[in-house]
């Protein structure tokens, strides 16, 4: 047996005889014990635990007597991108275990304050995916005890505020190959069980460029491109790693100078669907690599009018049916 094993049921065997004493003293001796013994394991950034005893009193708000004792043992990790939590509770005589997970350890802390609140109570334990959900922890299934943590359906709960800003680069709406820019874009995000939701609002900018050929090899012009996106992201969180469709809508603002070789601008705008594909990669609880590839489908294809020949407006460039959009940058997570 490792160490680790001795430990833990060291740890196991003080928490369940701690729980049949504090049972077994009766009335009279309830006022002096405290009912709620708390064994929190966690790293020097998370809160301690004085700190999640004293917030697990001031939940329950009752007189000592009222409660029942309860006994928890937790141990607290960070993954890749986010934190993991590892409860074993002794209450009315029975053992559970729980696993849950969030992207900050104060979040972890708050669930395990609602847990150990609730069976201290002696109200019926909730699902540990509600309790956990309400503190912004999601519910793992534990592997050694293969229970699945949460039965119950899945419940959004605010996770953060996000900030997106990367490059992107558009394939057929500007008559060059590839044309960059840039993107920024924010919003909100939403957890629940390992699912991710943002809803995002932003603007793109793609530079002007000169150069190209059009009808009968004329000088298409310089052009650049505004567009103001939203879109709603739904993403499989596995660990560090994301990935899910997003769809939503974009309108469009792109004008041209010198259209045709000549001093004739032309300006054109249209409203556009788009729908593809985002993944992102946690670095930590506050910062993520994201990557998104989308297909964008104007509504209307409006065309450019120049004077190639010198002489009457002709049409130079008409915006094709479709076109790929790509972005790569940084997300930034607010709790």
């Amino acid at each position: 047996m490792t160490r680790a094993a001795q430990r833990t049921g060291l740890v196991g065997a003080f928490a369940a005889g701690l729980v049949a004493w504090l049972a077994g003293s009766g009335r009279p001796r309830a006022a002096e014990v405290d009912p709620v013994a708390l064994l929190w394991t966690a790293p020097p950034a998370c809160p301690s635990s004085d700190t999640v005893h004293d917030q697990v009193e001031k939940t329950l708000g009752v007189s000592l007597k009222d409660l029942a004792p309860v006994a928890a043992v937790v141990t607290v990790a960070q993954g890749a991108g986010s934190w993991q939590a590892h409860m074993t509770l002794h209450s009315h005589g029975q053992r559970a275990e729980r696993q849950f997970e969030a992207e900050s350890c104060d979040a972890l802390a708050a669930a395990t304050v609602l847990i150990v609140a609730l069976a201290a109570e002696g109200a019926n334990e909730p699902p540990p995916g509600q309790s956990a959900a309400r503190s912004g922890a999601t519910p793992r299934t534990n592997r050694e005890n293969p229970v699945v943590a949460s039965q119950a359906p899945p419940v959004w709960t605010a996770s953060s505020y996000v900030l997106h800003v990367g490059a992107t680069f558009d394939d057929g709406t500007m008559p060059y190959s590839f044309a960059p820019g840039l993107e920024a874009s924010a919003g909100r995000s939403w957890d629940a069980s390992f699912w991710r939701l943002r809803l995002l609002g932003g603007a793109s900018y793609f530079f002007t460029q000169t150069g190209g050929s059009g009808v009968n090899d004329t000088f298409l012009g310089d052009y650049w491109l505004l567009s103001f996106a939203a879109r709603a992201c739904a993403t499989a969180v596995l660990r560090a790693w994301e990935i899910g469709p997003c769809v939503g809508g974009e309108f469009v603002y792109m004008h041209g100078d010198h259209v045709g070789r000549t001093s004739v601008g032309d300006s054109q705008y249209w409203l556009s669907p788009l729908g593809g594909l985002t993944t992102a990669f946690t670095i930590d609880s506050r910062v993520a690599l994201f990557a998104r590839i989308e297909v964008v489908f104007p509504t209307t294809l409006r065309t450019f009018m120049g004077a190639p020949n010198g002489l009457s407006l002709n049409a130079v460039y008409t915006i094709p049916p479709n076109a790929i959009r790509t972005v790569a940058g940084v997300e930034l997570r607010f709790f």
